[in-house]
């Protein structure tokens, strides 16, 4: 039988040719113990680097945004592009706006939508959006959103 010693980290009887507990996995050769304690401290290292990447980024992602908002143009020129391309679908019947599908001609069915709907844009920093209402009943709702020099039209709630 071989002579056995204890642990210094757990107490559990070991070999004394031992450079590592089998109990508790601790090395206990000095050299290997400073190896793997350097390799650990690279692994949970200073992660400084990734810290101000990802701030550089988020920093990035920011500037972006506020330099490519939408302007106000570009919301009018959506919204009334998708309104007149819903009146030319629909023949207008669900805007409530008499109008043939012969009558159409070019430019006439935006002269309608700005006739019959008014848009307001508001700028939020990152982001702009519109505000239609409806000129006869007064009826109001979000119609654009737009980020990142993009303009979306949410035509579709007003038929």
């Amino acid at each position: 039988m071989e002579e056995t010693k204890r642990c210094p980290y757990c107490g559990e009887e070991i070999l004394i040719s031992a450079k590592k507990c089998k109990f508790c996995h601790e090395w206990l050769d000095d050299e290997r113990k400073e190896a793997k304690q350097q390799e650990k401290d690279i692994d949970e290292g200073d992660d400084s680097w990734g810290i101000w990447i990802k701030i550089i980024l988020v920093a990035a992602i920011i500037i972006a945004a506020l330099l490519t908002v939408p302007s106000e143009e570009k919301h009018e020129n959506k919204f009334y592009t998708s309104m007149s391309e819903l009146l030319i679908e629909d023949g207008s019947d669900k805007l409530g706006i008499p109008i043939k599908s012969n009558e159409i001609v070019d430019g006439i069915p935006e002269v309608i939508a700005r006739s019959k709907f008014a848009l307001k844009v508001k700028n939020c920093y990152l982001f702009s959006y519109g505000v239609a209402r409806n000129k006869e009943t007064g009826d109001r709702a979000i119609a654009t959103i737009g980020a990142f020099g993009i303009v979306i039209s949410f035509t579709s709630i007003f038929n």
